[in-house]
């Protein structure tokens, strides 16, 4: 693809904020190459979309997106369509074959090549192998274009997991743990806050696990307290913490340093010790309930959110019924649930499974309706109070409304603090009180004034 004007690239990114990240970096580089993004694939010399294909609801996603980018391409300008992510990396040929207007599959490994593969002529599909390791990660000196709002922004801070998890299929997507250097960290973390970012969100497969493939002994606590020094940074955060990496210091930088949210977000998958051993996850009911107990006493005014599988194989009602139990008592601030996926070279795959897709959507269906009652009854005890948030800007909803988070929630998976009048400019701290609420979002109205950046900010639940 060889136009004599600049082209223009259309990248659709699909899956987890970590597959943004990559999708941020692909952008960044076709931009230092010249090439000028568009939000409109309809108006794309070329179009990439960047894929996931962990559980099957995202590979489906992924493929429709293709098959719409591809009608794109027969119908439209778009010369040259190119697939990326996960999906790419699993599925290559695949995908080459059944999808004949793909003119490149690009794995993961090759990120920071996309200009290279929109320049060229011809089909491009190299035979991504199921075995082969995937080693690519960037750092602070790798082109990025943020997608985010300026006020927040995710930093990968490592790739790849080594644990075992029967259901998972990442470690043969996305290579084994490693982290990056801290001083890459802590370089990227300088910039992004010279830019006007004010809260910073970390993110890996195995966040906890941070640093211990480099020697660094607590890695993930020491870095935390070094990026809460970093000037103009007034929130750090992580997701996806593992039980069993979760240590004291890490809920002692929580506790301790204003900056560091107190936020836990630790999927515990299940709590039926057989489905966790079937699982190959660590852990009982009784040693996750002693571990929630452990990181309320440690970090007073915690939010924690946690995730769980219903219907994996062999889950009987019995043990649903342990899970929906342990939910009930545990009391999370945010809770989700899925439906398991039975993916073929997972180590959990059964021929044929027991429990039907219906009886697995209404589980999850129950735990969720379980968890918006014990949400909305955490939120009607903020009512009335004053509580800091960040604003994150106009609601989709409404122009009429202002969307903004407490320290409690996370960027597009929590509830949100929903403001209904009041100064409350994106990008600011703004006191507001809560005037109403509902199991999803929290409604109040900002106060004059904006929060002093060295105030601990109280947690949602708090």
């Amino acid at each position: 693809m060889k136009p004599d004007r600049i082209p223009r690239v259309g990248l659709v990114s699909l899956g987890c904020a970590k597959n943004l990240l990559d999708s941020e970096v692909m952008a960044g580089v076709l931009t230092k190459r010249g090439f000028e993004m568009t939000s409109d694939p309809a108006n794309a010399d070329a179009l990439v979309v960047n894929t996931c294909g962990f559980i099957g609801p995202a590979k489906e996603e992924g493929i429709n997106t293709i098959l719409d980018l591809a009608r794109l391409k027969r119908e439209g300008r778009c010369r040259r369509l190119v697939v990326a992510g996960c999906l790419a990396q699993r599925y290559a040929g695949e995908l080459a074959r059944e999808i004949p207007e793909i003119d490149a599959v690009i794995g993961l490994d090759e990120v920071e090549r996309i200009a290279e593969v929109l320049t060229a002529s011809g089909r491009r599909t190299p035979p991504l192998r199921a075995d082969q390791s995937v080693t690519w990660l960037y750092d602070h000196t790798t082109p990025r274009i943020r997608s985010t709002a300026s006020h927040t922004a995710y930093i990968k801070v490592a790739e790849g997991c080594d644990y075992p998890c029967s259901f998972c299929v990442i470690p043969q997507i996305r290579g084994h743990f490693r982290s990056r250097d801290p001083d890459s960290v802590l370089a990227e973390a300088a910039s992004l806050a010279a830019a006007g970012t004010r809260e910073l969100v970390l993110v890996a497969q195995d966040t906890t696990a941070y640093g211990r493939d480099l020697g660094i002994r607590h890695g993930l606590a020491r870095l935390l307290r070094e990026l809460a020094q970093v000037e103009g940074v007034a929130w750090v955060r992580f997701l996806y913490a593992y039980p069993t990496t979760l240590d004291d210091e890490v809920l002692s930088a929580m506790a301790e340093v204003p900056e560091v949210c107190r936020y836990v977000d630790i999927p515990l998958q299940h709590a039926s010790r057989r489905v966790l051993v079937d699982m190959r996850r660590p852990g009982t009911r009784q040693s996750n309930e002693r571990l929630l107990a452990r990181i309320r006493d440690a970090v007073p005014g915690v939010a924690i959110r946690s995730t769980f599988i219903v219907g994996f194989p062999g889950e009987t009602e019995r043990e649903f019924r342990e899970l929906f139990d342990f939910v009930e008592a545990a009391r999370f601030d945010a809770m989700g649930a899925f439906v398991y996926s039975n993916e073929e070279s997972a180590t959990s795959h059964v021929d044929e499974e027991v429990i039907s897709e219906t009886e697995k959507e209404d589980r999850r269906a129950r735990l969720m309706e379980l968890q918006r009652g014990i949400a909305l009854a955490r939120h009607r005890e903020m009512v009335g109070s004053v509580v800091p948030v960040l604003v994150d800007g106009a609601a989709e909803e409404s122009e009429l409304l202002t969307a903004g988070r407490t320290e409690g929630q996370a960027p597009d998976v929590d509830a949100r603090v929903l403001i209904v009048d009041g100064d409350a400019p994106a990008g600011r701290f703004v006191d507001v009180e809560i005037t109403e609420a509902h199991p999803e979002d929290l409604l109040g109205h900002a106060l004059e004034g904006s929060v002093a950046e060295t105030v601990r900010v109280t947690a949602a639940t708090a």
